[in-house]
């Protein structure tokens, strides 16, 4: 299941899926972040950010904070306008 929702949420063009990684490949983040045209605000592209996910291990020293930092970014490249 998981999978199949992977693929399908990787082939839209208003998704991104973020993942850190470490040298080694350890995966040590995960975020998904969905554009979607609005109606507010004069037509106002919105950002979801969904399923965040940071290792245990690595809560509490900004890793999500960085990870979000750059998911807006990319979403402002995208013209998103809200959060």
């Amino acid at each position: 299941m998981y999978l199949t929702a992977f693929h399908a949420i990787d082939a839209g063009p208003a998704q991104l899926l973020v993942t850190a990684v470490d040298k080694t490949g350890t995966v040590l983040a995960t975020m998904q972040l969905t554009v979607i045209p609005g109606l507010v605000r004069s037509g106002a592209t919105r950002l979801i950010v969904d399923a965040v996910r940071v290792h245990e291990r690595l809560r509490g020293n900004e890793l999500g904070s960085e990870m979000m930092n750059r998911t807006v970014a990319e979403g402002r490249r995208r013209n998103g306008a809200l959060v």
